[in-house]
């Protein structure tokens, strides 16, 4: 009797990764599927007859129309969200071409909320330090010691928010006339989902590329490709990648690809192993969690200051890699006596090159800042303590990146 119920426990928790997944596609299908059942019901409610009220839920967004097009039918497998980036063009074409109108006037009505909530931001720091991914996905509030986020509809936020808002941004001096192409750039091929790299092969490219698509940052950072594969993780890193890195691969590459293919499912299921990673394994005491640590709920509400990603670390990084890779070229046009070329480049890029000095003074500044908040997390301080020296470090990073981005602006 023992002996099953020991089986009957093991078998639960063997099953529990199923069950997690189960709950999770359930959880999925009624979310999809309360707007149907709301609607059904209204139209019930207004006298409309079965068919008519089922077929209105079912029209609502039926993901069940992929099109004739083999090509399109291709895509919509391989493209992430594509098919419901499809179907809600088409839902929107249809309420445009069926009441223009009302579509115009809701349309500017969320316009002209979007411009307002961009005047009450644009001069506020924390705005102007935001990546720019974070601009375009999200509504941003700021309430007492909080960050709020709330994602922007698809099509209609893009379309009526995003695009208005990037323009608003060039126009102000916040921003150089690029932004607001890449706004549009952006908005097309992820808001859109019309990105022609499948799904099968963009977190590959990813890693070749060592860089975000989505939010432009490295994979793995200067300071970190420095070292062997298996130590290139930050404070933050998985615990369960941390461990996997004893086999020589990349922490941070690792943790990446689980992102980059299952996406927040992934990062939960990480998230539950890395609770049992931390007690089978000897991991430093954590620093006492923020709100930004807390699945799901730290997309949405994050604390206000320092943010752990600014728009000025990434900028200073491409500058950066930029201005590096001119110096190694002009470098490597002497070594094989091509003097003529070397002067030429270097007459050219001049103001690129003024920019070395100070570009190198704040990377070792930053690379000291890592180093120590490396040796707070590793430390035996408590996890209060810990806390503590990690946000003091990270607004320091934070103002030597938005420093020197001050400075590459003014030149």
């Amino acid at each position: 009797i023992v002996k099953k119920e020991g089986e009957g426990a093991a078998k639960r928790i063997l099953d529990t990764p199923k069950k997690v997944l189960d709950f999770w596609e359930k959880l999925g299908a009624a979310s999809e599927n309360a707007a149907r059942v709301q609607l059904y019901t209204k139209r019930i409610a207004e006298g409309e007859t079965h068919l008519k009220s089922a077929f209105e839920g079912r029209d609502l967004m039926d993901f069940t129309m992929r099109g004739d097009s083999q090509v399109v039918q291709y895509l919509i497998r391989t493209v992430p969200f594509m098919n419901a980036r499809a179907q809600g063009l088409y839902k929107l074409g249809r309420a445009a071409k069926q009441d223009p109108k009302s579509f115009a006037i809701k349309g500017a009505m969320l316009t002209i909320a979007s411009l307002a909530l961009w005047a009450i931001n644009r001069d506020k720091d924390e705005w102007k330090e935001l990546e720019d991914w974070d601009k375009r996905t999200y509504y941003h509030f700021w309430i007492g010691d909080k960050h709020y986020r709330m994602p922007k509809p698809f099509e209609t936020g893009a379309i009526f928010s995003t695009i208005f808002e990037g323009m608003a941004e060039a126009m102000s001096g916040n921003e150089e006339f690029g932004y607001f192409i890449d706004t549009i750039k952006d908005t097309f091929l992820d808001t859109f989902a019309m990105n022609p790299i499948p799904q099968a092969i963009r977190p590959l490219m990813e890693q070749w590329a060592n860089k975000s698509f989505f939010t432009g940052r490295p994979i793995e950072g200067m300071s970190l490709q420095r070292l062997r594969p298996g130590e290139r993780k930050t404070p933050w890193t998985s615990e369960t990648m941390q461990i996997a890195g004893k086999l020589g691969i990349s922490p941070k590459r690792a943790e990446e690809i689980i992102r980059g293919y299952f996406s927040t499912f992934g990062m939960f299921l990480l998230g539950i192993s890395d609770i049992f990673a931390y007690q089978i394994a000897d991991f430093p005491v954590r620093p006492t969690k923020e709100i930004d640590d807390y699945a799901l709920l730290g997309r949405f509400i994050k604390r206000r200051v320092p943010a752990r990603h600014t728009k000025y670390q990434t900028k200073f990084y491409e500058v950066f890699k930029e201005v590096d890779q001119l110096v190694a070229t002009i470098n490597n046009f002497k070594k094989l006596g091509n003097y003529k070329e070397a002067t030429a480049l270097a007459t050219k890029e001049r103001k690129q090159l003024r920019k070395r000095k100070k570009l190198l003074s704040v990377r070792k500044e930053l690379t000291e800042i890592n180093a120590r908040l490396r040796r707070v997390i590793n430390s035996k301080l408590t996890a209060k303590q810990k806390r503590d020296k990690v946000v003091i470090l990270t607004e320091k990073r934070n103002k030597a990146t938005k420093r020197i981005y001050e400075f590459l602006a003014k030149l």
